[in-house]
């Protein structure tokens, strides 16, 4: 597993202990299990589930909502491109021939929305999931 970094002038080090303020005036001491192994356990953590850095998760989710509001821009503009197409093609005998593939980049644009709206309700917590992997056992 990734173990937590400190990036310092373009090098990454390892986090193998932390000074946590628990109260104004008052500190604690903790220290990577991994690491020092040999530590009580009341002072060991796992860092990389317990370090946490708000401001990269927010990051990813700005991305996330970006790129659902340029993924809707570009359905709108797929749609208003069937009408542009039916308008210019309605006197030919096979006007709907140009559809389909429209019609086709509509629907996987939508299916593309839902899974990055999903995406970002589970970057925010509103949804909880667990992946299951499957056994290698035959």
């Amino acid at each position: 597993m990734n173990k937590p970094t400190l990036n310092i002038l373009g090098r990454k080090h390892n986090i193998v202990s932390v000074e946590v303020e628990m109260e104004p005036g008052e500190t604690e001491y903790f220290y990577d299990g991994d690491y020092h192994e040999f530590l009580p356990e009341d002072v060991k953590v796992d860092f990389s589930q317990a370090i946490e850095n708000p401001s990269n998760a927010q990051k990813f989710i700005e991305r996330l909502k970006q790129s659902i509001k340029e993924s809707r821009d570009y359905l709108i503009e797929l749609k208003l491109q069937i009408a542009d197409t039916y308008l210019q093609d309605i006197e030919l005998p096979f006007p709907q021939i140009e559809f389909k593939p429209i019609v086709e980049k509509i629907k996987g644009q939508a299916l593309f929305i839902e899974g990055l709206e999903h995406a970002l309700d589970i970057a925010t917590g509103k949804v909880n999931i667990e992946i299951e992997v499957p056994s290698t056992d035959a």
